[in-house]
């Protein structure tokens, strides 16, 4: 996924994993074209087995932006305390105009 050179200093990684029972299909409408954009970010249609060392995701730090809700800071933090209790969740300094 592309990322404009002056964000590089965040050191990331990006990932798209997209998983659906068998048989689903997307709705063909705006909001999933504008949010998945397929086109330029194709996906591969068929399983990936990717093998993580067991806590790899205690490592993961975690930045909501400005426009994260508290609904979805507290979805984040129950997915870690479940799953990585040692990730960090950091906001972001951005500022919206």
């Amino acid at each position: 996924m592309f990322k404009e050179k002056c964000w590089e200093f965040e050191q990331e990684w990006r990932f798209k994993i997209l998983a659906f029972p068998d048989g689903f299909s997307l709705p063909d409408d705006e909001i999933t074209k504008e949010t998945l954009d397929l086109e330029t970010y194709p996906t591969i249609d068929k399983f990936i087995d990717v093998n993580l060392e067991p806590g790899i995701f205690n490592e993961a730090e975690f930045i909501l932006g400005p426009k994260a809700s508290e609904a979805q800071h507290i979805l984040l933090t129950s997915l870690i305390e479940k799953y990585a209790p040692e990730a960090r969740i950091f906001y972001s300094n951005l500022q919206i105009r």
